[in-house]
């Protein structure tokens, strides 16, 4: 068996060939872990880019929706100082509740009532009279169309008899 071995060829590590191949294998390597690197530097840097100029549009986003939303808080202020405050409404419509619960007489409603009742009869009566003025315009303007009319044919009469 030891003649078998003395004849498989081992590298020698002192020859040229040897040497060179592991040098050449040894830069291949170096080379490529290098490009291997700068490839993977380059990829972190275009991700922090990317990720950068997302959080900047997410931020340029977030600041319009916050405008917007002060806009409306704004006009939703600018609302509530146009409302009537709780006093107001109160003594508003504290003589209607009063109204309403039988706190005012009789009396009260009645003169009331009478009010209105004088308000719709003017109302009325000048409906009645708005009426009648368009009634008399209706009869004077058919009347002065009438009289054209019979102008007209009296005129077209003397023409016929002067023609014959």
């Amino acid at each position: 068996m030891e003649d078998n071995e003395k004849n498989i060829p081992y590298p020698n590590f002192e020859t040229d060939l040897w040497e060179k191949y592991f040098r050449h294998t040894v830069v291949g390597l170096k080379e490529y872990v290098d490009m291997r690197f700068s490839e993977s530097e380059k990829a972190k840097d275009n991700a922090l880019h990317s990720i950068e100029i997302a959080r900047r549009e997410a931020q340029t986003a977030m600041e319009k929706r916050l405008e917007s939303m002060n806009e409306f808080r704004d006009q939703l202020r600018d609302q509530a100082t146009r409302f009537i405050t709780r006093e107001e409404y109160l003594t508003g419509h504290k003589p209607i509740e009063e109204k309403l619960s039988g706190k005012v007489g009789v009396e009260e409603y009645r003169a009331f009532f009478n009010q209105v009742m004088a308000t719709l009869e003017d109302y009325k009566i000048n409906k009645a009279v708005l009426a009648t003025k368009a009634s008399v315009n209706v009869v004077i303007i058919s009347w002065i169309f009438n009289i054209i009319v019979l102008a007209v044919a009296i005129v077209s009469m003397v023409v016929r008899i002067a023609a014959k």
